[in-house]
């Protein structure tokens, strides 16, 4: 390799290296800022409530709930053995993730808003707030149903997120329960999938 072309693969990757960790940065401030955005969402989300809009949001958010994701899970299953990709990283990301928020829920025991802010919700739930199951759970199928579906890359995102934010919008969870649910979802997700990489499981 001359050295032009050398010069040339260090400009290319040095913005990349540069733009990653950009990113990086703006994740960890997003994460450790989130607490501090918690009331002023609720508050806004107490502003532009509206009947429609808590219905939708009340259906989105059902999907989260865990006899509908269950149902998900299965079917997603199904996909990966029809089309013959492995499904033990994708159970072992939601083992993990369902074991991680029982642990976090109980060693956090956060209230939910509704509960520290006495406002009125459609669903009560004694569960601790920190983190969103619902986030936390819809966020770690996305690397591995990603991986080997690219095409509902996009799809999984928007309903992701609007899971998530369901959560925000229903007054069950603040925004920082959700942020670090997505985050720590995501995180499981692709540790898996990388596990299941590295060791080449077949099934």
């Amino acid at each position: 390799m001359t050295k032009k072309k050398r010069n040339i693969n260090t400009k290319e990757k040095n913005p990349k290296k540069i733009e990653k960790l950009i990113h990086k940065i703006i994740l960890l401030l997003i994460l450790g800022f989130s607490f501090l955005f918690d009331k002023l969402f609720v508050n806004i989300i107490i502003a532009i409530q509206q009947p429609l809009l808590l219905k939708f949001f009340y259906t989105i958010t059902l999907l989260g709930e865990i006899y509908i994701f269950i149902l998900i899970a299965l079917i997603l299953t199904a996909a990966l053995i029809i089309y013959r990709r492995p499904i033990t990283a994708f159970w072992l990301t939601l083992a993990t993730s369902a074991i991680m928020e029982v642990i976090l829920k109980t060693i956090i025991n956060r209230p939910r808003p509704f509960v520290t802010m006495h406002l009125q919700t459609s669903i009560i739930t004694e569960m601790s707030s920190f983190p969103s199951g619902h986030a936390m759970m819809f966020f770690s199928i996305i690397p591995i149903i990603s991986k080997n579906f690219p095409k509902m890359k996009t799809t999984l995102w928007i309903v992701a997120i609007l899971v998530g934010f369901s959560r925000i919008y229903l007054q069950v969870h603040y925004f920082s329960d959700v942020i670090w649910g997505a985050f720590l979802g995501y995180g499981i997700g692709w540790i898996c999938m990388k596990i299941g990489e590295k060791y080449e499981w077949k099934y």
